[in-house]
């Protein structure tokens, strides 16, 4: 029986992480991507994950729900400033 793998979270899409060393350096995006082509390779589909970090959709879906959240439990938006 197949069993689903087990579920990956990324928290960083960058593929390279830039700063003041003079050499270039993988950051998670690239591990991510090495761990697709393997799988791929592999299966021929992509392995299943969540992407979270700068910036992504789910990034901004979140803050707007907190701050709607805020804002509700704050008495609401008075109308003057709608």
């Amino acid at each position: 029986m197949d069993q689903p793998p087990p579920e990956l979270i990324f928290t960083n899409p960058d593929l390279v992480w830039r700063g003041q060393f003079p050499r270039v350096r993988l950051g998670q995006g690239a591990f991510k991507e090495a761990l697709q082509a393997v799988y791929r390779a592999l299966e021929g589909k992509d392995y299943p994950f969540k992407q979270f970090g700068k910036p992504t959709n789910a990034t901004y879906d979140y803050a707007k729900a907190m701050l709607g959240d805020l804002i509700k439990n704050a008495g609401g938006v008075p109308e003057a400033t709608k």
